[in-house]
């Protein structure tokens, strides 16, 4: 009786679709499969329906049943973040060099700003001005060359500040009114000159004008061929400079020029602007004429 109604069940309900499946599966041997449900079941064995449960079939067209099955990937969910690669976290030590990069750089644009465009000197004859012709006074008091020349008997101290041209139109600390100071020899007529160049003097962020260092220079030539002779001395009939370094503002710097007795009525002196290390940044050379024999004073 149980295999009878077995047999009914599986000519109306399972084995017509499982028949299907396995002569798609298999269209070379059509009656592997009908041999297969011919056989008779046993009761102690699994039923044929809880094995048509366990493996449900693949369904497959007959046209594409020589073709080759191709198996797809399937799809990730839009909202799964496990493949997604996580964005690393900076180290302290990027916060540490971040930080220096800046300070270097700030640091860097300031020296870069204070060189291009620096600050406005003070005007001449304004209180500033005077606290820092009083702090260059006490400065240039301490200069090894000062006190030697200071304490030198044979260097005489002069004011020339009132007969120098520079001093008037470029008076006060941001020019050559900071401090300006003029030693002459007693004996061989020498003159040494410590003179500050202010900021407002530069041709170029930090550099002194070429025509103003020259202006210096050929005016304590003069001077010294002045001082030199009893006789009236004309101008420079030859005047020779050599620039060799340029001339930083803000600095102290020294003025020499000394006398040469020529023999052909005319007076040659020669003078140099130096740091005050002694490193020469100019040198100069100049002819005066004069109308009679000069003799030293």
């Amino acid at each position: 009786m149980f295999s009878i109604a077995r047999r009914r069940t599986l000519k109306t309900s399972g084995p017509l679709k499982l028949l299907i499946h396995h002569r798609s599966l298999c269209p070379s041997n059509p009656s592997l499969p009908t041999r297969a449900l011919r056989q008779p079941f046993h009761s102690a064995g699994p039923s044929l329906d809880s094995l048509y449960e366990a493996r449900k079939p693949i369904e497959i067209h007959p046209q594409a049943a020589g073709s080759t099955i191709r198996i797809l990937p399937e799809p990730i969910p839009k909202n799964s973040t496990s493949d997604i690669p996580t964005k690393p976290k900076l180290s302290f030590r990027s916060y540490i060099y971040a930080t220096l990069c800046l300070l270097v750089g700030s640091l860097g644009g300031n020296f870069v700003n204070a060189v291009i465009t620096p600050p406005l000197p003070p005007v001449a004859n304004t209180p500033q001005d005077c606290l820092m012709k009083e702090y260059l006074h006490e400065k240039a008091a301490a200069l090894p060359l000062v006190q030697s020349l200071t304490s030198d008997p044979l260097w005489v101290s002069e004011e020339l500040n009132d007969r120098l041209t520079t001093t008037g139109p470029l008076a006060g600390s941001r020019a050559l009114g900071g401090y300006l100071k003029t030693f002459r020899h007693s004996q061989t007529g020498e003159i040494v000159q410590v003179i500050w160049i202010g900021p407002a003097l530069a041709g170029w962020p930090g550099v002194t004008h070429g025509g103003l260092t020259a202006t210096i220079l050929y005016e304590i030539i003069s001077l010294c061929a002045l001082k030199s002779s009893s006789d009236p001395v004309t101008i420079a009939s030859q005047f020779d400079l050599d620039y060799i370094k340029p001339v930083l503002t803000n600095n102290f710097y020294v003025v020499r020029a000394t006398i040469d007795f020529g023999e052909d009525k005319q007076q040659r002196v020669s003078g140099s602007l130096e740091t005050m290390s002694g490193s020469v940044c100019l040198e100069a050379s100049a002819r005066f004429n004069v109308t009679r024999d000069f003799t030293s004073q």
